[in-house]
């Protein structure tokens, strides 16, 4: 299955720079082709003229968009390893204005 846009856990080493959203189509120079294929997002990148293969496991991926805009999830990923501070779901708690114990 061909994908529009992934966008991975952490940052990983690609070839044409790093990246954390990986996007289908050209920019810089650097041409990019994504693909679902066995578990695997399969990266190709053809960079200034120099063909590069990457295979990207799902527990690497955070979510997937097929080309065409339909979003999907790995099981995996659909529940966040952020903290529900991190995410925006809680407050920080920072500026409390609550009274002081003791």
């Amino acid at each position: 299955m061909e994908l529009e846009k992934v966008h991975l856990l952490r940052i990983l080493q690609m070839p044409g720079g790093t990246s954390e959203i990986l996007l289908r189509g050209e920019k810089n120079g650097t041409h990019t082709e994504l693909f679902y294929t066995e578990g695997l997002v399969c990266v190709k990148r053809n960079v200034q003229g120099v063909k590069h293969t990457r295979l990207v496991p799902l527990n690497n991926v955070q979510s997937m968009e097929e080309y065409g805009g339909v979003k999907t999830q790995t099981a995996e990923t659909r529940g966040s390893k952020r903290s529900t501070v991190e995410s925006g779901k809680a407050s920080s708690g920072r500026g409390s204005n609550k009274a002081k114990k003791g």
